[in-house]
């Protein structure tokens, strides 16, 4: 796992733990809440993940985006609808060192 990745990682398990989205244990992963293969400008937007349990990560693989987007709009309302204006007006993507900025600046306000 890269720096950014990292970065990611704890930015969202900030902002969405220290529970985990699915059974409520003690969270020690992020999920991508849509697949970074199929939707790269999203990979490190913190908005775009959700705190996890090793456990429990493999399922929310196997569980489709509406569904954990259904799911955050109880636990995460202001983030939700983030996402939904994030993807209804589809921003230009971000490099990765414009991306690194805004996590670290997040995890800041976050602390």
């Amino acid at each position: 796992m890269n720096a950014i990745d990292t970065l990611w990682s704890k930015c969202v398990l900030l902002e969405t733990g220290p529970r985990c989205f699915l059974c409520g244990e003690l969270a020690d992963e992020a999920h991508h809440i849509y697949p970074p293969t199929r939707f790269p400008d999203r990979q490190y937007d913190a908005d775009f993940g959700v705190a996890t349990c090793s456990i429990c990560h493999p399922t929310l693989h196997r569980v489709p985006a509406d569904i954990v987007l259904h799911h955050l709009e109880g636990r995460f309302p202001e983030r939700l609808a983030r996402v939904r204006d994030k993807i209804a007006h589809r921003p230009p993507r971000t490099d990765v060192t414009e991306q690194c900025l805004l996590l670290l600046a997040r995890m800041h306000n976050a602390e």
